[in-house]
């Protein structure tokens, strides 16, 4: 019987390409679902691929019907979306690369004013841990801006010279919740800047410590509504893991007692899905 040719669909960039169900069953995979649940979802999303579908649409099908089999798991598998929803400006991405800063050692600022060589700087995020310093540029991206690159290099190069950041002891970052361009990777690393993004450094990009470290944003949760997930960062609390341990940003949401309940047990599957992922590694 000869096979239908896989459905085009329509990537964030607006670029068009063959719908690869490797690829979702490889995404459900490092998620942490087991091959049952894998063939659960891929039966239920292959049938509703058609012509031009988005990979967000697919993505979120995905993701919905994951959320009722696991929210642990659907938690890792939506990071990427959750990260898109810190916005609509990059005020609080600035505040979770701080988060994941200090989860790794750093004490940090945000928004500080430097002076350069020859201009003023407002630094995003500056970092000490020891002797050693680090200052980071964030560039969040919605969904239709797409990936980082060369050209934002480019001016966070000449930002980390004017602040001569680039000598031992001192580094520059530039992170983003996006992609970057092969041309970003290869001048910037090239120049001795430090990139952090989704899928970079490999196997140290965001989409890899971020569960790695239990730093999972509120926006990851399905029991919130949206509106609820605005005000807790609003007031501070961006973490899964805040909300656990702080009992007053709990109370503070003033949920009906079956959906506390329910936001309580999404927090315990997420940390439980995240332990379980380091025992198996």
């Amino acid at each position: 019987m000869r096979r239908r040719r896989a459905p085009n669909v329509r990537k964030s960039s607006g670029e068009m390409q063959p719908f690869d169900e490797a690829k979702l069953r490889f995404s459900l995979r490092r998620s942490g679902a087991d091959e049952a649940t894998i063939d659960e979802v891929v039966a239920h999303i292959v049938p509703m691929v058609a012509e031009g579908s988005s990979t967000h649409s697919i993505l979120r099908h995905a993701w919905r019907f994951l959320a009722r089999r696991s929210r642990g798991i659907a938690a890792r598998y939506g990071l990427r979306e959750a990260l898109g929803a810190l916005g609509p400006d990059g005020h609080l991405f600035e505040r979770y690369l701080a988060r994941i800063l200090d989860a790794q050692g750093w004490s940090t600022r945000v928004g500080v004013h430097r002076a350069g060589r020859f201009v003023d700087h407002e630094i995003d995020v500056e970092a000490t841990r020891g002797d050693a310093e680090r200052l980071c540029e964030c560039k969040y991206r919605n969904r239709a801006e797409g990936k980082v690159d060369v050209k934002v290099a480019l001016y966070v190069f000449g930002r980390a010279t004017d602040l001569d950041a680039l000598r031992p002891g001192r580094s520059f970052c530039l992170a983003t919740n996006s992609r970057f361009t092969s041309d970003a990777i290869r001048f910037g690393e090239g120049m001795g800047l430090r990139l952090l993004g989704w899928d970079h450094p490999l196997d140290a990009g965001l989409k890899d410590l971020v569960p790695r470290l239990g730093l999972e944003p509120v926006t990851v949760l399905t029991s919130l509504r949206r509106a609820e997930q605005r005000r807790l960062l609003a007031r501070g609390t961006l973490l899964c893991r805040e909300l656990r341990e702080r009992r007053a940003a709990l109370a503070g949401l003033a949920l009906e007692p079956s959906r506390a309940l329910r936001l309580r047990k999404e927090l315990q599957e997420i940390e439980e899905a995240r332990e379980g992922s380091s025992r198996a590694s």
